[in-house]
């Protein structure tokens, strides 16, 4: 496997940075409507030009100056701390293009919010809360339900064609964009020791536990107490989880699925089955007792320097029931950037979340974090192709399925039915314990 350092660098020296922000203008005229079913209550003094115009503007003919005070547009924008350094050089980058021959300039204010503290922090106080601001795509429902998220209205039709379907989809809801793609990384598939499993064996799960049995490896989902991963069963089988209605439950098809169930059950019972986090599986490959793992790419770089060359990634395998064979299913998750509905310099904002977003941000996020882009000609690219882990999720994100509207209720469900599976001690039937899963989904 190449160094995402090696093979990234051929990205920029393919993508023409001054076309790449097309389409950001500034019509007082237009609908700057907020998102969410309770859009009315919403006090926000906000008259920014979020517009729906179908000019397109590039940074030479954008005019800001109504969102100016004094000659200057400030900014307040939030990422991770490991987004930092990007951000700041980012929006240095979209300073530089947007103020040449304006009267204005702009200011930013950078917080320390990561995607995973946005939805809660923003909720604190909205009117505080950043401009502009990345986020996960488990938390755009209750984003989009509080009235949080502006609508994008400017060039919608191209950030939908740029983007792909998943990314894209995980951010509307009845046709209507509410944020702006920004990675397709964050899923799982599956790692394997080259020197011990071909890419014959890793085709299906069956192959690899039968060829770990008779070598004594150890093979790896972490599936206990991980609802994240144990929905990949299912999911493969066809079986939908039904988005909340209230933020608290969820109803599942997992009870059409006995044969998946008692799968499962079997599955980490196995002699060889191991569970855990990255941590053990990094020291299972570097012992030599582990032979593969499911994992994302966030974990690539450490389990590259456990294996080296015999680092293999590939989408997951097949298993089979008694009754059927199945491409095991996952979740597909996805950053975001939103442009906060209070904002009071939307227009400017909205600008700021399209630059961020665009295909030369995601080859830049690319080449410096290893960040897999949802912008389809960045994915396209030699570098990004060249990333077996990033190819491996790009396989396996046709068999995967945006994190929607999933509740607590079903996280705490599926904790149990894990422990319950796990036990051979355990004498209820496997109807019985799935029976508790799908009406542990119910209840809040």
């Amino acid at each position: 496997m190449l160094s995402k350092k090696k093979v990234a660098s051929l990205i920029l020296a393919s993508l023409m940075v001054a076309g790449a922000f097309a389409g950001c203008g500034g019509n007082k005229d237009d609908d700057n409507s907020r998102g969410g079913s309770n859009p009315g209550s919403q006090g926000s003094s906000n008259t920014g030009s979020q517009g729906g115009s179908t000019t397109h503007y590039g940074p030479e003919n954008t005019d800001l100056s109504d969102e100016a005070t004094n000659g200057v547009i400030k900014l307040k924008v939030w990422g991770s701390q490991a987004d930092q350094d990007i951000l700041k050089k980012l929006c240095t980058d979209f300073a530089k293009e947007y103020e040449e021959g304006k009267s204005y300039k702009f200011e930013f204010e950078y917080g320390v919010v990561g995607e995973p503290d946005a939805q809660k922090t923003i909720t604190g106080d909205p009117d505080a809360a950043a401009d502009v601001f990345a986020f996960a795509n488990d938390q755009f429902d209750l984003l989009l339900d509080g009235g949080y998220l502006a609508k994008v209205i400017r060039n919608k039709d191209e950030i939908i064609a740029a983007n792909d379907e998943g990314s894209v989809a995980s951010v509307t809801d009845n046709g209507v964009l509410y944020a702006y793609p920004l990675t397709s990384d964050n899923g799982y598939f599956l790692y394997y020791d080259k020197s011990k499993l071909t890419e014959d064996d890793v085709k299906s799960w069956e192959s690899i536990v039968s060829k770990c049995d008779t070598n004594g490896w150890k093979y790896h989902m972490n599936l206990i107490d991980n609802g994240w991963y144990l929905a990949g069963f299912f999911i493969g089988a066809g079986a939908q989880i039904i988005p909340s209605t209230d933020n608290k439950t969820n109803d599942v098809e997992f009870g059409k699925y006995p044969d998946v169930a008692e799968y499962l059950r079997t599955f980490v019972q196995g002699a060889n089955y191991l569970n855990g986090d990255d941590n053990l599986v990094e020291a299972g490959f570097k012992d030599g007792t582990l032979a593969c793992a499911v994992s994302g790419t966030w974990a690539a770089e450490a389990f590259e320097g456990a294996l080296g060359d015999n680092l293999g990634a590939t989408k997951l395998p097949t298993f089979t029931t008694t009754k059927a064979t199945y491409q095991t299913g996952s979740f597909g998750g996805y950053k975001l950037i939103g442009v906060n509905a209070y904002s009071k310099v939307g227009g400017a904002a909205a600008c700021l979340a399209e630059y961020l977003s665009s295909e030369s941000s995601q080859a830049y996020r690319f080449e410096q974090k290893g960040y897999g882009p949802s912008n389809k000609n960045v994915q396209a690219s030699d570098a990004v192709k060249a990333n077996a882990p990033l190819a491996a999720l790009g396989a396996q994100s046709a068999y995967s399925v945006p994190q929607r509207g999933v509740a607590n209720a079903f996280w705490s469900a599926s904790n149990a039915f894990s422990q319950a599976i796990k036990d051979p001690a355990n004498t209820k039937t496997t109807q019985e314990l799935l029976d508790a899963y799908v009406a542990g989904c119910k209840e809040a």
